[in-house]
């Protein structure tokens, strides 16, 4: 989660960069996003930090997570920003909301609290991915056939991350596969090829 969050920190502060002429108002939605998504991604290294070992580190989920920050880096150079959009608030948001699922619903059973705190994370996250399904669905000029396109490239991506972490999940009795569903779930629910 960690890792994810630093990526949509980036890429909406060059989303918001990219907006700032072009539309104000997207640009500040962006730049709230990227602080948001910079706090959850402290929450996030905090708690690594308080549950892991002392010495663990994070595998190649890094390397990982950084081929989808160039992903998306590289759409945004090339002017697609819809299949930035696409990306970060969508895909990259579908997998955190798999994710928060399951630590709700593990923290919810084990009576942990935190509940105003999952709560805010929750909705800002929400936002994010409204946002984006939003976007991409009043588009009226968007390239069908490069998003399509864009969508496979990142969902192989976030593929290849859970890929590297379902040992881990498998560990905590989850089965890997529902997150790469999720995933592409909400893409399918786009409804836009």
């Amino acid at each position: 989660m960690a890792e994810g969050e630093r990526v949509a920190s980036n890429i909406a502060r060059q989303q918001s960069k990219f907006c700032q002429d072009s539309d104000p108002r997207f640009a500040r939605f962006f730049k709230h996003q990227a602080r948001q998504e910079r706090f959850h991604n402290g929450v996030f290294m905090f708690a690594v930090r308080w549950i892991s070992p002392k010495g663990v580190r994070v595998k190649g989920e890094e390397v990982l997570f950084d081929r989808f920050e160039t992903e998306l880096s590289t759409t945004l150079k090339q002017n697609d920003f819809s299949s930035c959009v696409l990306g970060l608030q969508v895909v990259l948001e579908a997998m955190g909301d798999a994710f928060l699922d399951t630590i709700d619903a593990r923290m919810e059973k084990r009576d942990m609290g935190l509940e105003r705190l999952r709560k805010t994370i929750r909705l800002q996250e929400e936002a994010h991915q409204d946002f984006g399904q939003r976007f991409l669905r009043q588009q009226a000029e968007i390239n069908k056939a490069n998003l399509k396109a864009s969508s496979e490239t990142q969902i192989a991506i976030i593929d290849d991350v859970i890929e590297a972490i379902s040992s881990d999940l498998e560990a905590l009795d989850l089965n890997p596969e529902n997150y790469s569903n999720k995933v592409k779930q909400s893409v399918q629910n786009l409804n836009l090829w």
